[in-house]
């Protein structure tokens, strides 16, 4: 009697294991569905952290070549008693790029290996640092785009930071009011 009883018992899980393993095979349509959209909103919020942090980068990289620019404009000052002309009349911004051959190559100097150039904008002009020379010869500032402003650095509403030597108010009027102190970025 008691085999038979372990006969029927070993019968009857061996059905109720198997009537298991035919119903339940893989994921459900709303399972996958619930899956791949946990999946996306978890992939936006990177991609939004990852391109915030791509232009702090960005600005970083801007704040650095500031300070070589600076670094290079005090040298020629040091050297020649004024800082360097831009191309156009002083107290106008321009293009740094103007200053080429003045940092560069100028009397063999190498105040600078290169101009520095916007790291999102290269070679298309759209993002220049700007440069102004005051009309003293004394003074000169610097513009750049910022991509992650600081409200208490920028200047107008297209988040230009300033920075330089006697910062003027009546440079580049149409960024700032020109009754207004320009806030010098901490660069």
């Amino acid at each position: 009697m008691r085999w038979g009883m372990r006969t029927h018992w070993c019968a009857t899980s061996h059905k109720v294991g198997a009537m298991y393993n035919t119903r339940k095979k893989g994921f459900t349509l709303i399972e996958l569905l619930v899956v791949i959209a946990i999946i996306g909103i978890l992939a936006s919020i990177v991609y939004a952290s990852l391109s915030t942090a791509r232009g702090k980068a960005r600005d970083a990289q801007r704040a650095e070549a500031i300070k070589t620019l600076k670094a290079a404009l005090e040298v020629y000052q040091n050297t020649y008693g004024h800082y360097p002309a831009a191309s156009t009349p002083d107290d106008t911004g321009t293009s740094i790029t103007t200053l080429a051959t003045t940092l560069i190559t100028e009397n063999n100097n190498n105040y600078l290996v290169e101009i520095p150039q916007d790291p999102l904008y290269k070679d298309d002009g759209i993002g220049d640092y700007q440069y102004v020379r005051g009309a003293t010869k004394m003074t000169y500032g610097i513009r750049v785009k910022l991509e992650n402003p600081n409200e208490k650095y920028t200047v107008g509403v297209h988040n230009w930071c300033i920075a330089g030597v006697g910062l003027n108010p009546d440079w580049w009027s149409g960024a700032t009011n020109p009754k207004k102190a320009l806030p010098e970025c901490p660069f």
